[in-house]
């Protein structure tokens, strides 16, 4: 059977770069690009992902949306994340992206990181997630409407919590990744572009 590869990327030379370095790879393989989350979200739903590559541009809208997707989870061998900011690393950590690079990664470096994820079986993926630090469900759920700009009274309402209870998760999600605040995140990103 061959092995699946999304290359999620807004940008048409990225994709066709991640998937020219994915035709080197040992084995049969189907390589699919998709340029918008919801062609991603379509791309997951179907049959197992071998593998996932996504470029991570940082708005607040794509974070959001991979969060949202629990991406990790619909993934066989690995998920690798492309970044160009400090904060979209220890977001993309949090979530359970095994892989998380800058964009300015060299290419030998990061055709030697994918021939070793590759080569790893489902077995030794899924015991490297039993050890990643990975969002809660409600934590996940309260950083997506954050990121989407939604208030704390909205999300409660919508979630059917407390304010007190949206405020901790929103803080335990921003701990995991090592932000004081959502607006330093959100500055953090704008001030990286």
């Amino acid at each position: 059977m061959a092995k699946r590869i999304v290359i999620y990327s807004e940008c048409p030379h990225a994709a066709l770069g991640l998937a020219s370095l994915c035709q080197n790879l040992p084995g049969k393989s189907d390589c699919q690009v998709v340029m918008t989350l919801d062609a991603l979200h379509q791309a997951l739903i179907q049959p197992i992902v071998t593998l996932l590559l996504c470029v991570a541009k940082g708005t607040t809208e794509e974070m959001a949306g991979l969060l949202e997707m629990s991406v990790p989870k619909h993934c066989h061998r690995g998920s690798v994340t492309l970044h160009d900011t400090p904060v979209l690393k220890r977001m993309f950590d949090a979530a359970g992206f095994d892989m998380v690079l800058s964009a300015r990664e060299p290419l030998a470096s990061l055709a030697e990181r994918l021939r070793l994820m590759w080569r790893r079986t489902p077995q030794q993926y899924k015991q490297q997630c039993k050890k990643a630090t990975i969002y809660l469900a409600k934590e996940r759920a309260v950083l997506c409407e954050l990121l989407r700009g939604k208030n704390l009274h909205y999300i409660a309402d919508n979630f059917g919590l407390s304010y007190n209870s949206v405020s901790r998760y929103k803080q335990r999600g921003l701990r995991r990744t090592g932000i004081d605040s959502l607006n330093a995140m959100i500055c953090e990103l704008n001030g990286n572009r």
